[in-house]
């Protein structure tokens, strides 16, 4: 059986008929005003578009990708995108931001269709603007990185003839998005404070209780700089940041720190200078670093500030009173909200 795919046309096309084939497909358009409009037919699907509608703007476009399917555009606003439960689709946006994917029979109607917005505060499809703005200010009571950005939210939802409505999936799926980071920092764009792009987490609005709620399994590709999550209901998403408390990437260097051996310098493979001190990397968006000598005496203490970005920070190699500490074999700890890791370092003078 063939499916049929509605498109739009402007209005303004030649009024004459014009047709074109190549291997397994042909386009016409139709007389303006005579009851046709476009054609495209190959394989197993049929487009079909009449006179008189209009596209929406190309903010408002998508991509569809499956083997049979059925798209409506045009007067349709927002543009939904029919589909049978039989068949399994991937769906996207021009940009590439957000991409959902449904195995076959995830949604229990037989026919329906899947309508996507983005920026549900200015622009919803069904979601409360209000209940979003509450579930915003009460996750930003526990920390000023959890930043819902207007450009990291969008609705989806499931469209039939009796209207929308979100609801739970039959089969999982997966929901991905993009987030933007332009210098390729590992820093999200836009943020401030600085949000840790590792630190991302797609959350899905709990609308009985107007609060977000963060979807379980996800993952960050930083390369692809995407994140992805199964996909279990139909709602309103958004990818979300926040504290950094990871401590298993941190190291110092250089180590051995000699600032007056033959190697001495800031280059790599050197083994440091007086003025640069130790560096510490990779640190938690949090926390301290603590330098002890082997018999345990604390040689040194550092505060990581709130919100550190670049994740660095540099020792003196000095104590608390502002000497320099005697050459030896010395122990550091990065302790950030119960999550802890030991080291050593070696000073050579």
């Amino acid at each position: 059986m063939r499916r049929t795919l509605i498109l739009a046309f402007l209005a303004a096309l030649a009024p004459a008929l014009r047709a074109s084939s190549g291997g397994r497909y042909s386009l016409s358009i139709s007389q303006q005003g005579g009851g046709g409009g476009s054609d495209l037919s190959g394989g197993s699907f049929r487009a079909q578009g009449a006179l008189g509608e209009a596209f929406l703007p190309a903010s408002e476009a998508f991509v569809l990708r499956g083997r049979r399917f059925q798209v409506r555009d045009g007067f349709y606003n927002p543009p939904k995108f029919g589909l049978q439960n039989a068949l399994g689709f991937t769906l996207s946006d021009p940009t590439g931001s957000v991409f959902v994917s449904l195995p076959p029979y995830a949604v229990a109607s037989p026919t329906f269709e899947v309508a996507i917005r983005s920026n549900p505060l200015d622009r919803p499809l069904r979601a409360d603007p209000g209940m979003i703005r509450e579930a915003n200010q009460k996750l930003s009571f526990n920390s000023p990185l959890s930043q819902v950005l207007p450009t990291h939210l969008w609705e989806i939802d499931v469209v039939d003839e009796e209207g929308f409505h979100g609801q739970a999936l039959a089969g999982q799926g997966a929901i991905s998005f993009r987030y933007r980071d332009m210098r390729g920092d590992g820093i999200v764009d836009g943020t401030n404070p600085p949000v840790r792009a590792k630190t991302l987490k797609p959350w899905i609005l709990d609308e009985a209780r107007a609060l977000w709620v963060q979807l379980p399994d996800s993952s960050v590709d930083l390369g692809g700089r995407r994140v992805t999550a199964p996909l279990r209901h139909f709602s309103v998403f958004a990818f979300i940041g926040g504290l950094d408390t990871s401590v298993a990437d941190a190291y110092a260097f250089p180590v051995p720190f000699r600032p007056h051996g033959p190697q001495a310098g800031s280059g790599p493979g050197q083994t440091g200078t007086l003025a640069a001190g130790i560096t510490f990397t990779n640190l938690p968006s949090e926390g301290t670093i603590e330098i002890y000598t082997l018999a345990g005496q604390l040689a040194g203490k550092i505060e990581i500030p709130p919100n550190l970005a670049p994740a660095t920070l540099a020792w003196d190699v000095r104590n608390s009173a502002g000497e320099p500490v005697a050459s030896g074999v010395y122990l550091w700890r990065v302790v950030s909200h119960g999550n802890a890791k030991t080291d050593r370092l070696m000073i050579i003078r």
